[in-house]
């Protein structure tokens, strides 16, 4: 991650914001948020990466961006993506992608989240749904043909370089002989 005062300031609100909370895997969300930012060379990219979710948290206004050092570009595509809880994940990309800075940022965190979903231990089936949806965002992102290839099938997915493999229908029980 590029090492400014401006991502300094950033980073430093994104732990106030996400100290402490754990992931599902016993990891810190914070880590996720620096793996986001870490794959960024742009000082607005990595800030807004550290404060994607920073609104949505309630904890943070707007104006504590501004008191922070943050850029018109930054606050507007911190503010674009927030998301309520009532907000289908799809309808949400779609309604991101007015905001180039916003859009390249989300890209960023759903491709982190499916790589951090490819080191659990194993998948559950919340997991994979998760994964699968995570995907499908990518796609909408990348304007991949709905018509053509609708994402619900991570066999047929081309952005994942680990696919998670197809659990094996279970066998019938054997017939017992003893009859």
């Amino acid at each position: 991650m590029i090492n400014t005062k401006r991502t300094a300031a950033a980073a430093n609100l994104a732990r106030q914001v996400h100290g402490g909370q754990i992931d599902r895997t016993g990891g810190l969300v914070l880590d996720h948020y620096l793996a986001v930012a870490g794959s960024f060379d742009s000082e607005d990219e990595a800030c807004v990466a550290l404060l994607c979710d920073s609104l949505s948290s309630g904890k943070v206004a707007e104006s504590d961006l501004e008191a922070i050092g943050m850029g018109p570009a930054v606050i507007e595509a911190v503010s674009v993506l927030k998301r309520s809880d009532s907000e289908d994940l799809f309808a949400y990309v779609e309604r991101i992608k007015c905001n180039d800075l916003a859009t390249r940022v989300k890209r960023a965190d759903l491709v982190q989240r499916v790589k951090d979903m490819d080191s659990y231990v194993s998948l559950t089936g919340y997991d994979r749904r998760r994964r699968t949806s995570c995907l499908k965002a990518i796609d909408i992102i990348d304007g991949v043909d709905a018509v053509a290839y609708d994402g619900l099938f991570e066999s047929q997915h081309r952005h994942g370089a680990k696919l998670t493999p197809v659990p094996a229908a279970p066998k019938p029980p054997a017939a017992r002989e003893d009859r």
